[in-house]
């Protein structure tokens, strides 16, 4: 069973991963994909789940704060933090 639970989060993340690619590509950026900004995009990708893990870890190991209000704290954080860098580097 367990093999199905990490098959099937894995393909979903996959599947997020690359619509979203090409959502903020072709309608938020109006840009054509291309190599180039696809691997800055996986490279931001990279990059915000680090920042994630250790935002979380901060507010929940450090800080004491519920898991749920530590995501809520990080989620606005990352979700900014990506638009500004896509405008800025990703899609330049």
């Amino acid at each position: 069973m367990l093999w199905n639970n990490e098959l099937s989060i894995s393909l979903a993340f996959i599947l997020g991963l690359v619509f979203n690619y090409f959502s903020h590509t072709y309608f938020t950026f109006q840009e054509k994909a291309n190599v180039g900004n696809l691997v800055k995009y996986l490279i931001l990708f990279l990059l915000n789940y680090i920042n994630t893990i250790v935002l979380m870890y901060l507010l929940i190991e450090l800080l004491h704060i519920d898991i749920i209000v530590a995501k809520v704290i990080t989620l606005p954080i990352i979700a900014v933090t990506t638009f500004v860098i896509s405008k800025v580097w990703v899609y330049k």
